[in-house]
């Protein structure tokens, strides 16, 4: 008979099925082959990255949901992103991405651009709210356009 070794991972971790606890689950560490057989044996998607599937796997086991690639983010910062408002907290971890780029053209006008100055004051900025970053942001704006005529 043969005795099956177990890693230190393996051995820590729970068992991954439909009981698995959601926050134990996003807490561990898994193997993307381990992700994708979960999937597989759910019916869930399996396309898409390591982190993908298990933002997916995550969803599902929580709600008992299933979630396509473009509703989810990343869990172990931010959980689900919702559509962003004027009251909306920067997330830690704050990302450039086109769904700010079209929020922030949106609120401040076609002038908006992401530059250094911007992505470090969001990043510096985590807790506050999306009006206090476009407030500021269209007073450098308006003093840089102030400051050229």
């Amino acid at each position: 008979m043969a005795t099956a070794i177990l890693t230190a991972a393996e051995f820590m971790r729970p068992k991954l099925n439909l009981n698995t606890d959601p926050e134990e689950f996003i807490n561990s560490y898994w193997l993307k082959e381990e992700l994708d057989e979960f999937c597989n044996l759910y019916n869930l998607p399996r396309s898409g990255s390591k982190g993908d599937l298990t933002n997916r796997i995550y969803e599902f086991l929580k709600t008992g949901r299933i979630i396509n690639n473009r509703r989810i983010a990343n869990f172990k910062s931010s959980k689900i992103v919702e559509s962003i408002t004027l009251e909306s907290i920067i997330p830690a971890g704050y990302r450039n991405d086109e769904r700010h780029r079209a929020f922030f053209k949106a609120e401040i006008g076609e002038y908006f651009k992401f530059n250094v100055h911007f992505m470090n004051w969001m990043k510096a900025n985590e807790g506050k709210t999306y009006r206090e970053a476009t407030l500021g942001t269209k007073r450098a704006i308006n003093n840089k356009v102030r400051h050229l005529t």
